[in-house]
Parts: C-alpha cells; sequence; structure tokens
C-alpha cells in the first residue's frame, strides 16, 4: 500500500476502546495519514468544529449516542463528510440502518490485522472518491462564476506563437460585441484596432514578457467599432513548478468614469487658464482704479475729470478708445465731452458713440457690452494709420463696454470703452468698470455741489408736485397748510426726516393723516401752538423729491403745500442741465410741472468750512437732535418746546435728547473757538 495516497489527508476516530483506537492509529501513521482519535461524540463534535477531516471513522457502540445518532448528527451540521462505521456489535439491522443514514462504508471489526489494512484501504478510497467528487464540483463553480462575472475574463495560451485566447467569458462577448467563437485563438490584440495608446500596449508587453501582473486604461473597439475605455488587468497563471504558461486577463469598461476624469482634466486646465488670465486682469484694472481713482481725486472741473479719466484708460494696457458723453433729453442724442485714443493727441478726431448701447446702459443702469462693434466709428483710425506709418485697422473693432456714470440716483453719462483685438470684457473687469462709473459719477456729484457751494450763480426751479408727494397728500385730506422748513437726508435708520410748519388743522390730526400714508414711518408733534398752529415731524422710508435734489448737488429753499397742490423751489449748480434735471424730477416724482427757470446770483457762503467740518463731525442723532432743537423752537425765548416735547417727537427719552444734544453742541462750540 503506497504511503502517497495518504499524504495530506486528516482522519478524526471516535471508539471509546483506548487499545483500539491506538491500533487503528499505527495502521493509518503507516501510510503518512494524520489521525486525531476522541472516545466519544461529544468530543468528535467539538473536534469538527475546529477542524474538518477528510473522513470519519467511528465504532457504533458509542457512550452517549449509537454510531449512526452520531452519523446523523454529522450529516446535519457538516453535510457530505465521508463516514464510515466500523463495529464489532454489527448486523443486517445495523448495516441496514447506517445504509439509510448515509453512511459511506460499513465494516465489521474482526481480531484480525487483516480488518484494520482493509479499513485503512477503505477510507483512503472514500477520501479519495470525495476528494475528486469535491474538486469537480469546485471546478464547475469556478466556470460558473467566471462564466457568469460581471467583469469581462479572458485566458491566453502563452505556450502557443500568437498567445491566442482559450477561455472567454459570457461578460466579454457583452462587453465587445464578439462571440467566443470569433474571439477564440485569437490574440486579444484584435480589440485595439491599430488606434490604441502604444504606451500602454508596451506596458501590457513587458509585463507578459517578465512574467509579471500589470494594469492599464486604454482605448479598445467593440465589433461595431464604437469606441470604449478599457480597464486591463492582467496577471500569470503559474503551475506548481513555477512556469508561467497562461495570462489571465479582466476587462472593465470605464468609459463613464475616464471620460468624467478627462473632462475634470480639461475643466481644471481651463480654471488654470483662467486663473492665470484673472490675476493678469487683477493687475491691470487695479491699476486702472487706481489711476482713475488719483486722478478724479485731484480734479478741480468735470472737464477735467472727464479728460484725465479718458487718457488713465487709453494708458493703460488692453485699451484703444476711450470717450464720456451723455444723452441729450430733449433731442436724444448723445454728445462727447471728452475722448482718448492710443496713439493720438488728446482730444483729435470724432467719435460717432453707439446710440443703442448708450440707451441701454442708461435705461439699465448697467454695464452694456458689444461684440459687435459696427455701430462704433472713431474717425481718427485713418490719421492715426497715416501718422503712424502702419496699416488702417480691420473694420471690425475691438469689442465696446458702455458704462454708466453714476451717484446715487443720479445719472452723469456714460463711459464708453474700446478694448483692444486680442482683449475681451469678462465679468470680474465688467464690475470693476461699473465701480469705476460710479467713482467718476461721485467725483462729478462733488464738483457740481462744491461749486454751487461757493460759485455765486446758481440755478433755481420752481415745481408744482400732486398729492403724490407725501406732505402734499396729507393737505390734501386736511384742507390745511404745510411749510417746510427744514430736512435731515438718510438717518441712521435710512429714512428721510422732514419739518413743517402747519396750520389750519390740528397738529395732532394732521400726524394721524400722515401716518396713514405707506411711506411715513413715524409722524410726531414737536410744538403745538394756538389757532391750529404747529410743527411737526415726518419720517419717511423714501423721499423722491429729497433725493433727486440731494443727488444732483442742489438744496430745497421752499417748499409749501395747501390743498392739492404743492409748491417746491430748489437750488442747483450753475452746471446742472435743467432739461435733463427736470425730466429726471418728472420721473422720480409723478405729475410736476416746471413753473419757472432763471439764474440768480446769491452771496459767496464764506462760512462753508466751517459748517462742513460740523457737520462732519456731527453723528446722525446729534444732527437730528441740535436740528429738531432748532427748528422746534427750543432754543427761542420764551421756549415754544421744551426737552420732553422735543424727545418725544424723536421718539427718544428726555434723558438721551439732552445728551446728544449737549454733544452736539460741544462740538459746535468747538469748530467755532478753532476757527477763531
Amino acid at each position: 500500500m503506497s504511503s502517497q495516497r495518504g499524504r495530506k489527508l486528516r482522519v478524526l476516530y471516535v471508539d471509546p476502546d483506548e487499545g483500539t483506537r491506538e491500533r487503528v492509529r499505527d495502521a493509518f501513521e503507516e501510510l503518512s495519514v494524520t489521525v486525531d482519535v476522541t472516545p466519544d461524540s461529544e468530543d468528535a463534535l467539538e473536534h469538527l468544529a475546529a477542524c474538518r477531516p477528510a473522513c470519519i471513522v467511528s465504532e457504533h457502540d458509542l457512550p452517549l449516542e449509537t454510531g449512526i445518532s452520531f452519523l446523523k448528527s454529522v450529516r446535519e451540521t457538516y453535510g457530505e463528510i465521508p463516514f464510515v462505521l466500523f463495529t464489532g456489535d454489527g448486523n443486517e439491522r445495523i448495516a441496514s440502518d447506517a445504509v439509510t443514514a448515509g453512511v459511506s462504508e460499513y465494516i465489521p471489526k474482526t481480531p484480525h490485522n487483516s480488518q484494520l489494512n482493509q479499513l485503512v484501504e477503505r477510507v483512503l478510497d472514500v477520501a479519495e472518491t470525495q476528494r475528486t467528487k469535491d474538486h469537480l464540483i469546485e471546478e464547475s463553480l469556478k466556470d460558473t462564476a467566471m462564466d457568469r462575472a460581471p467583469a469581462g475574463i479572458t485566458i491566453a495560451d502563452m505556450r502557443v506563437t500568437g498567445e491566442p485566447l482559450v477561455y472567454v467569458n459570457n461578460a466579454f462577448e457583452r462587453l465587445t460585441g464578439y462571440s467566443a467563437s470569433e474571439a477564440l485563438g485569437q490574440n486579444c490584440r484584435f480589440l485595439q484596432n491599430g488606434k490604441s495608446d502604444q504606451q500602454k500596449v508596451d506596458q501590457m508587453r513587458e509585463a507578459i514578457e517578465n512574467d509579471a501582473e500589470t494594469a492599464v486604461e486604454l482605448r479598445n473597439y467593440t465589433k461595431d467599432g464604437a469606441k470604449f475605455w478599457n480597464r486591463v488587468e492582467i496577471a500569470p497563471i503559474r503551475w506548481e513548478d513555477g512556469e508561467a504558461t497562461h495570462y489571465v486577463g479582466y476587462q472593465t469598461d470605464v468609459t463613464e468614469r475616464k471620460e468624467a476624469e478627462i473632462r475634470a482634466q480639461s475643466r481644471a486646465e481651463q480654471l488654470e487658464q483662467k486663473q492665470a488670465e484673472f490675476e493678469s486682469l487683477l493687475e491691470r484694472i487695479e491699476g486702472l482704479l487706481q489711476d482713475v481713482s488719483e486722478q478724479v481725486i485731484h480734479a478741480r472741473t468735470e472737464s477735467t475729470i472727464k479728460q484725465q479719466v479718458c487718457d488713465a484708460f487709453v494708458q493703460a494696457n488692453g485699451y484703444t478708445l476711450t470717450w464720456i458723453g451723455k444723452q441729450e433729453p430733449v433731442e436724444q442724442e448723445i454728445t462727447v465731452d471728452a475722448q482718448a485714443q492710443s496713439g493720438c493727441e488728446t482730444g483729435q478726431g470724432q467719435v460717432t458713440p453707439p446710440t443703442p448701447l448708450v440707451e441701454r446702459a442708461l435705461s439699465t443702469e448697467q454695464v452694456v457690452l458689444d461684440s459687435d462693434n459696427s455701430d462704433i466709428r472713431p474717425e481718427t483710425s485713418a490719421a492715426v494709420a497715416v501718422q503712424n506709418d502702419t496699416e488702417l485697422p480691420n473694420s471690425s473693432l475691438p469689442t465696446h463696454a458702455v458704462v454708466p456714470v453714476t451717484y446715487r440716483e443720479a445719472t452723469y453719462g456714460v463711459v464708453g470703452i474700446c478694448a483692444e483685438e486680442d482683449h475681451q470684457f469678462d465679468e470680474h473687469e465688467t464690475i470693476v468698470l461699473s465701480t469705476i462709473g460710479r467713482i467718476i459719477g461721485t467725483a462729478l456729484n462733488a464738483v457740481q455741489t462744491q461749486s454751487m457751494v461757493q460759485g455765486d450763480a446758481v440755478m433755481e426751479l420752481r415745481l408744482t408736485v400732486g398729492p403724490e408727494e407725501s406732505f402734499v397728500g396729507v393737505t390734501s385730506s386736511l384742507d390745511c397748510r404745510l411749510e417746510h422748513v427744514g430736512t435731515i437726508s438718510r438717518t441712521e435708520d435710512s429714512c428721510t426726516v422732514l419739518f413743517f410748519d402747519v396750520e389750519g388743522a390740528p397738529p395732532t390730526e394732521i400726524v394721524v393723516a400722515a401716518e396713514r400714508r405707506q411711506e411715513v414711518k413715524k409722524a410726531s408733534v414737536i410744538r403745538s401752538g394756538r389757532e391750529n398752529r404747529g410743527l411737526i415731524r415726518l419720517s419717511v422710508s423714501s423721499s423722491p423729491l429729497v433725493d433727486v435734489v440731494v443727488e444732483r448737488g442742489g438744496t430745497i429753499t421752499d417748499a409749501v403745500a395747501e390743498g392739492r397742490t404743492g409748491t417746491v423751489t430748489v437750488q442747483l449748480p450753475k452746471d446742472t442741465d435743467p432739461r435733463q434735471f427736470v425730466e429726471e424730477f418728472k420721473m422720480r416724482v409723478p405729475n410736476a410741472v416746471l413753473e419757472s427757470y432763471l439764474e440768480n446770483q446769491r452771496p459767496q457762503r464764506t462760512n462753508q468750512e466751517f459748517v462742513s467740518e460740523v457737520n462732519a463731525a456731527l453723528t446722525d442723532r446729534q444732527r437730528d437732535a441740535l436740528k429738531t432743537a432748532y427748528v422746534s423752537g427750543f432754543f427761542d425765548w420764551p421756549r415754544r418746546a421744551n426737552g420732553e416735547d422735543v424727545a418725544g417727537g424723536m421718539g427718544i427719552s428726555q434723558s438721551t435728547f439732552h445728551q446728544h444734544l449737549r454733544s452736539a453742541k460741544r462740538k459746535l462750540l468747538e469748530a467755532f473757538y478753532d476757527k477763531q
């Protein structure tokens, strides 16, 4: 009997007789069979839980149960483990029951050693049969698993020239469109169609030559020519002697993920390029923003501001032409006040602005871009070309931007900008251009306001307004008279405060009527006198009348409402376009009518610097308290309103009112004596 059959074989022997256990152990070990022995079924079951043998040999007459009962327990828990019943208490009934229970072999015990040899031989046969059966099942399971695997699997024979495929699974057929009969016998290169990445192909070839594993992702092609991204993982199949005779390949369609990666990479490259362009843009436009700001801060006239802004643009990189103009309210024509073009002297040539772009910028108060510049015709182009001895530029001019020049709600015109041919305006640059438009508007407003404050000539307009304006609406409902005596523009709660002397109706009734209007956030009586006279304070969320005048650098010198009509007199800087102001006034204050217009001479305000310093030093609350106290007669003698009256009208406590008033008076006196 050969010992080769028992190599790597393990047997569990169960018998209460110690002598028999030793004889059986010796018989098996002569054939290199490892034997574990145990006296009863309970110990045997514990042993099975720890180590599964190739075969179980058991006596029928066991201490705790019969061998057949033990066999049934084994079948229930461990399935088809070979089981040999080796018993000295044998008869036909036991043999029949054993066969019914699924015993592998039934061997009666005899006192002869030949019986042990028979036992060993039968056990080896049973174990070998089961091993062969298990191997066949395992191979079948492997084949089934490979055929049903979601990834494509191929096996190539490396011993044959051309390394043909000898196996492909169902997933490979679905992935490539080739049937097994079409693929077998071919080298897997037929999927490459001569168009795959040669570097990846060389990587697989090198791995095969070195009997190594590798993984690549490359473009392959299906039977109908459709391209897909294939992740190919290959590994050698080695026999016990270490020789690699076959190669297994796992193929997975990663097209969706690969294309997402390619898109992400492309997007990252685009973002990197945009970031570089953005940084270059930031460097350029930040310098432009600084240059424009410095120019308008030091300029003292409107014409200087406009020309220096134009010069600043063309001196910066990326811009060839800049102009500043406005639209006439009546004729609707665009007039250019200043311009500059690279390569030209200041003011040289004529510019015909693009009217549609200007109108769109003015109506939307947003930067308008245009890639079709057929409407933009700087007539200096030919002159510049002759002067510089260069060819005439292409008739398709660079992208044009039209930027509204605004201050708060007032519009002072537009800035037109032509970019170089290789430059395109983007979102970030548009934001900066919008900011520059507001900077220019602020500077123009400041110059106009300063001109009005310091100059002798002013423009005076008298307009009538209807009950849509809050103070006229009050008089129309009560048949009383209101006369404007003071304004505080935009307090800390973003409201405008208006003070009115009233007569013809009790001040308390006027306050109640005023608070019914949506725009009036709060109304209060500052002073109440005889004959239905007094002073009221209105806090309104919006006052288009006041806003449009202040934004133009003007002041309200007189405002009276009686019945359903109100009359407003305003003074504006001498450079203000009266037609444009009236048009804007009518847009903001419906049904307004211009009654008169004249230019006046007025005394120069030599104390304006003093007033500006005091105004800048006061907080909103201090300015509110000081002006409310003044217009209410708090400083009169005898007082027409006491501290409680004024505080109540402001909606604050009396102690808080006095605190703000003392601080305001201290700052006023400090400014006065410091000036002296």
